[in-house]
């Protein structure tokens, strides 16, 4: 009803408690003040960065609970982040189906904690790049002197062939014209869960122009389709 008068946010507080832990109201549910409406955006936080080459920042303590990362990804590292409420982060090397098994995992840990598994708290990184020219993507992401392939070279270690990383890459990123894209990231929501967030990866690209305008494609394209829930129909 708020949203409908024009009223930008409404929410119901929630009692201060551990993840996993049941919720006690210090007062009846009707006497508690339950919606709160402001009638003017806010103002957006800056950014703001919170760690740089895997050293925290120093600075406010942050309010919201980080995207986790899992550092080697197994099933049980997932499970244990669920487990303390953290949001997932799943890193732009995984393969649709590992990044299933990822989403599983939390569904686990989460549900093992008394907690929900939202999707719309997930973050899912990918390389993006459209073209309308599908050769010239291709040669951007693949080539030898690419900061994209550099990237998966460093994922798979020094002694991957050209093989290898041409499998990653093609098992990861996503790159094509804009329908091609398009589908491609409704395929990856629908094999493991509708994500809320999808973290581009900006490679250092030796076309500056290239590398802008998919960008701004993807903002213009894929971004409203996201807005609307159709990503992953």
């Amino acid at each position: 009803m708020a949203k409908r008068l024009g009223f930008c946010e409404f929410y119901a507080p929630a009692p201060t408690t551990q993840p996993g832990t049941q919720a006690a109201w210090s007062q009846s549910p009707e006497q508690a003040e339950l919606l709160s409406v402001l009638p003017d955006f806010p103002e957006p936080p800056s950014p703001r960065i919170v760690c740089d080459q895997g050293v925290e920042r120093p600075g406010a303590p942050v309010t919201e609970p980080i995207a986790q990362a899992a550092p080697s990804q197994t099933a049980a590292e997932i499970r244990r982040n669920a487990g303390r409420g953290l949001p997932q982060f799943s890193p732009s090397w995984l393969t649709r189906s590992e990044l299933a098994e990822h989403w599983a995992a939390h569904v686990a840990g989460s549900t093992n904690a008394g907690l929900r598994a939202r999707p719309e708290d997930w973050r899912v990184a990918r390389t993006v790049l459209i073209c309308e020219d599908p050769a010239r993507a291709e040669a951007a992401i693949k080539s030898g002197s690419s900061p994209c392939r550099a990237y998966y070279k460093r994922i798979l270690g020094a002694g991957a062939d050209d093989a290898a990383i041409d499998r990653l890459i093609d098992a990861s990123a996503i790159y094509g014209t804009l329908p091609r894209v398009l589908e491609a990231l409704k395929n990856l929501a629908s094999t493991s869960a509708p994500f809320g967030t999808l973290t581009v990866l900006d490679h250092n690209w030796a076309d500056a122009a290239l590398g802008r305008n998919s960008l701004m494609s993807l903002a213009n394209a894929a971004y409203p389709l996201f807005r609307r829930g159709s990503i992953a129909s």
